[in-house]
């Protein structure tokens, strides 16, 4: 029941396969640097980060992880059916199984994902509610998101066919936001 801290981010492992697994969480307690725990510790991720010991285990980065936070949130990912360029709001972590391990399900582009980040999501959705209609989820799963490269913007994974039945013009406005800051 004692808080031991804030999760700043989050490591994954494999982003080559279809849904990564999470290996640790980065804890920021006060000024101190971030410390990272093993995912093994973790018994549940909401409302609140719910750790099964009071000792966690640390977890010492291989340098191959994916830094959720640092490398994920907040890029772009070119959406070719919406034509467009698309920010990644929010991060959609899964279960495979009920006590199983934490996996990366996918990515949230909507306006609802910036809104939970805010910590406004309650609100939002209960305005939806009151207007009668179903809150928006876009959720890209993060299969269909290709391999990142340093500082490339993350890219769908589609085929070359798909991208050809794209008007020139269409490519031409990605491929023209591509520099510009999303904001």
């Amino acid at each position: 029941g004692a808080r031991i801290g804030t999760c700043v981010d989050v490591l994954v492992e494999d982003i080559g396969e279809g849904f990564p697994m999470v290996r640790a969480m980065a804890l920021k307690n006060g000024g101190n640097e971030p410390r990272l725990i093993s995912a093994e510790s973790i018994s549940w991720l909401k409302p609140s980060i719910i750790l099964n010991s009071a000792e966690p285990p640390p977890y010492e980065a291989k340098g191959h992880e994916l830094w959720l936070a640092k490398q994920v949130l907040d890029r772009q990912i070119v959406d070719t059916d919406g034509r467009r360029l698309v920010r990644v709001n929010d991060l959609q972590l899964v279960r495979t199984a009920p006590d199983g391990p934490y996996c990366l399900g996918g990515v949230d582009v909507g306006g609802l994902g910036l809104l939970r980040r805010l910590g406004v999501e309650n609100p939002a959705a209960g305005l939806y509610k009151l207007l009668g209609k179903e809150t928006p989820h876009s959720i890209v799963p993060w299969s269909e998101v290709a391999p990142l490269q340093a500082q490339e913007p993350l890219r769908l994974k589609v085929s070359r066919d798909r991208i050809q039945e794209l008007h020139p013009a269409d490519i031409a406005q990605i491929v023209t936001e591509l520099d510009r800051p999303m904001g």
